[in-house]
């Protein structure tokens, strides 16, 4: 799915009104975006979840680190970066507990001493990927990759990261455009602001990626935190992982957390036109909108 231009006023004309976006564009744009996160995980049946990892807040936080050193300031690399890794790592430690179901205790040692050894070598590659798919301008060389690699201590050739892209690619079955999250919650926003021309969009814009930021270095804690309110309501945890996994549904609550931080009076509008654009309760999108502010505002 193509991404919204990462500034707001790539979208808008000298007047500051929409440029070139009909009614009709934008129902073809959510109703392709809604079909792209139903079907995400659509027949999977996943035995466990990396966001379950205890250090896997560690994990996001160096993730963004290395984009950083890498001068990467396109937020999508980073984000990408996060979801193409977490879905390597799954299918890699499936592929490979497949292979020695019936191994011993030190086949089982070995596999996890190779994943840990190539964690970074795999990690660089989604990084690397992430870059290509964003634009030419994050697209790095792979010397840069290689210096990186070297700076900490890993001895890789360049022929050996190149193979490691290849390995990843196979992997993921070569879908490596993961990160729906960074199409989905900018065209919400461009929704409101066709639909509510009266609310300032370009607000809610300006503090989307602090938001983000917050969702995916806190996503464990969110989850968990998640899981604990919706338990009190009864919600089973086939629910709870379905609800989880509806990037339609998490878009809409980060984007309607964004008046609470910077225009609190139109939160009440935002919510209710957004459960009528994504046919989502106010209830449910309210939920994990207060989750997230509860952590994100704690954490200031």
């Amino acid at each position: 799915m193509s991404r919204i231009p990462r500034d707001w006023y790539d979208i808008l004309n000298v007047d500051g009104d929409l440029d070139l976006i009909c009614t009709e564009l934008l129902v073809d744009m959510l109703k392709k975006a809604s079909e792209q996160s139903q079907a995400i995980f659509a027949g999977t049946d996943r035995k466990f979840f990396i966001w379950e990892l205890e250090d896997y807040n560690k994990l996001v936080s160096f993730i963004f680190d290395l984009c950083s050193s890498l001068h990467m300031d396109d937020d999508f690399v980073k984000y990408n970066s996060c979801e193409l890794y977490e879905e390597f790592l799954y299918r890699h430690i499936e592929n490979l507990k497949s292979q020695i179901a019936n191994g011993t205790v030190e086949e089982e040692k070995n596999l996890w001493y190779n994943i840990k050894h190539q964690a970074l070598l795999r990690l660089i590659s989604c990084i690397m990927l992430s870059s290509k798919i964003s634009s030419m301008r994050a697209t790095k060389y792979l010397n840069d990759f290689h210096e990186l690699m070297k700076s900490y201590g890993q001895k890789y050739s360049k022929n050996a990261i190149l193979r490691s892209e290849i390995r990843v690619l196979k992997t993921v079955d070569f879908k490596v455009d993961r990160c729906l999250l960074y199409a989905i919650c900018p065209l919400l926003i461009l929704t409101l602001s066709h639909n509510e021309p009266n609310l300032d969009a370009k607000l809610f814009y300006s503090i989307l990626h602090k938001i983000m930021d917050y969702y995916y270095l806190a996503k464990s804690d969110i989850f968990k935190r998640l899981f604990e309110v919706l338990s009190r309501q009864s919600v089973s945890k086939s629910q709870f992982v379905s609800l989880m996994n509806n990037t339609m549904l998490i878009g809409s609550a980060i984007v309607a957390a964004a008046p609470m931080l910077v225009n609190e009076k139109d939160a009440p509008q935002v919510l209710t036109d957004l459960a009528f654009i994504t046919c989502y309760d106010e209830k449910d999108i309210c939920t994990i909108r207060d989750v997230i502010l509860e952590g994100l505002l704690a954490s200031k």
